[in-house]
């Protein structure tokens, strides 16, 4: 458009300054676009940098934390030992034995927990198989035959304390009282998912098998009213099976 006063073509250079405006606009918003990207990288790189960082802290402390609880466990079962030696009564020192096992399958647990840097979930079939050969050497369980099938699965601490319990409790029984000194025995110990989230752990020996008068609802031994709370602990069932020996056969959540 030609200006009737000064004969300039107007519109045509607004329409330039506009079109130079809007480039030199677009490429500033790029600009800051560009310096926000890059800022929100920075910050997000940070954060995730800090929080690896207490995440690696707190797994330093658990590790701490188990290993000290470990060590403690440790001295205890030591101190068992040691005042144990003092009497020359065989049941006091075989309810000082069973308490010493009763603490080192607890102890057993952080050790794995330490050596696995801190991962709260333990290898069942590793710590049982650990367990159970402490158990073979402590009650000289050589005349017993013992076979382990355990499926590789995982349990967090809550449930494998009482479950490595129960199983200390179960297989020392059995090692203890299921045979004569004369007789050879096999033993089994089984575990497995039987169903999604359903879990089955089944001892049992070939020995003289449990006594008829035994009451599962209300027993009277220490061994089987611990067995029943640490059933309770894993909200699980218990069944026992006495002939040809003796099965205990438990199904709980895991």
């Amino acid at each position: 458009m030609i200006d009737s006063y000064t004969g300039k073509i107007s519109a045509v250079v607004e329409f330039v300054r506009d079109i130079t405006e809007k480039v030199k606009t677009e490429k500033q918003l790029k600009k800051y676009a560009t310096k926000l990207k890059q800022m929100n990288e920075e910050l997000e790189h940070r954060v995730q940098k800090q929080t690896e960082e207490i995440k690696n802290a707190e797994r330093l402390r658990v590790l701490e934390l188990h290993h000290r609880i470990k060590n403690n466990l440790q001295v205890i079962s030591s101190l068992l030992n040691l005042q144990s030696e003092k009497f020359n009564d065989d049941t006091v020192n075989e309810a000082f034995r069973d308490t010493q096992n009763r603490v080192i399958s607890m102890s057993l647990v952080h050790q794995k927990i330490y050596h696995t840097k801190g991962l709260e979930s333990i290898n069942v079939r590793d710590y049982i198989e650990d367990l159970i050969e402490h158990l073979i050497s402590l009650y000289n369980g050589e005349k017993t035959l013992v076979k382990i099938d355990i499926q590789d699965t995982y349990f967090g601490i809550d449930t494998i304390i009482p479950l490595g319990m129960l199983i200390n409790e179960l297989v020392s029984n059995s090692l203890k009282y299921a045979y004569p000194e004369d007789k050879y025995g096999e033993l089994n110990v089984i575990f497995y998912e039987s169903n999604p989230g359903l879990y089955t752990l089944i001892v049992s020996d070939n020995g003289k098998g449990i006594p008829e008068d035994i009451d599962l609802d209300n027993p009277s031994s220490l061994g089987m009213q611990i067995i029943k709370s640490l059933v309770g602990q894993i909200d699980g069932d218990l069944d026992v099976d006495g002939n040809n020996g003796t099965t205990f056969i438990i199904n709980f959540n895991g």
